[in-house]
């Protein structure tokens, strides 16, 4: 009788042991699984963040460019066009 008990109660302590192993292990996979939707979403945030800054900057230079003025004076300073009757000298860079 004792020597059944021994068994059952051997048998019973297994199982609690699995139990607890699976339900361990159940809980690392979600913490797991967690850290990486975590990690996934402040990159995403960032990238957010970023696409944001280039969305404002993208709408300053389109204001920029429905500006006849802006647009004159950036055809004169990148490719070096002049008004009626104007000279237009290039002085060779700087060196450092």
């Amino acid at each position: 009788m004792k020597k059944n008990k021994s068994i059952t109660s051997i048998i019973l302590y297994m199982i609690m042991g699995a139990i607890f192993v699976y339900f361990t292990f159940n809980i690392y996979l979600k913490v797991k699984t967690t850290m990486t939707y975590e990690s996934k979403k402040n990159a995403l945030l960032n990238e957010i963040e970023q696409l944001k800054q280039q969305e404002q900057s993208l709408k300053q230079e389109k204001a920029n460019l429905e500006n006849p003025e802006y647009i004159l004076k950036y055809a004169r300073g990148k490719y070096l066009l002049s008004k009626e009757g104007e000279q237009i000298l290039r002085l060779p860079a700087k060196e450092q």
